[in-house]
């Protein structure tokens, strides 16, 4: 979110459009993801959500790589607008899917984890915004294209250390 709205827009939709675009833009990355959050629930559930997740990773991904890949100095004008489906996309997954992961590695604890949760994403967006407005936008661009990465990796790692936390715990029960 603070490299789309503390970079792209100022640097890209405001100039190349026109600032009547970025609210826009913002509007349409709000519907996409409320659109689309409706659609991942049952992917989710049939796909699973590390498929998901990493589907909203590859969005994220896809935003900052697009810096590195296409020509900026010709301007994007209208295809901007691609940049912020993906973002609706991203955004579906973090307000729907991530949400969902945090409730089942943490069950009966949901208060806490939902805490931590944004705990955690709050402390991010405010490091990014921060950040924004020290670093330039190919390293913005750098710390997202790291961060889509390492998020299904995340996701798989505490996938496997609930699966062995998990066994630990039947082993013990059955006194083995």
């Amino acid at each position: 979110a603070a490299f789309m709205n503390g970079y792209v827009n100022s640097k890209f939709t405001a100039v190349q459009i026109g600032p009547w675009a970025v609210p826009l833009f913002a509007a349409v990355t709000a519907l996409v993801a409320a659109l689309l959050s409706k659609v991942l629930g049952p992917v989710a559930i049939r796909a699973g959500k590390g498929v998901v997740l990493s589907l909203g990773s590859l969005a994220f991904f896809c935003i900052a790589s697009s810096f590195f890949m296409l020509d900026q100095s010709q301007g994007w004008h209208g295809w901007l607008l691609a940049l912020y489906l993906m973002q609706g996309l991203g955004r579906a997954v973090y307000e729907s899917t991530s949400k969902g992961v945090f409730a089942d590695f943490f069950p009966g604890r949901a208060v806490g984890a939902f805490a931590n949760c944004m705990l955690q994403s709050s402390s991010a967006f405010a490091m990014c915004f921060f950040l924004s407005d020290v670093l330039q936008g190919p390293v913005l661009a750098r710390i997202v294209l790291v961060l889509s990465v390492l998020t299904p990796l995340g996701y798989l790692s505490a996938v496997r250390l609930r699966a062995l936390e998990q066994q630990r715990l039947a082993a013990k029960a059955s006194g083995v």
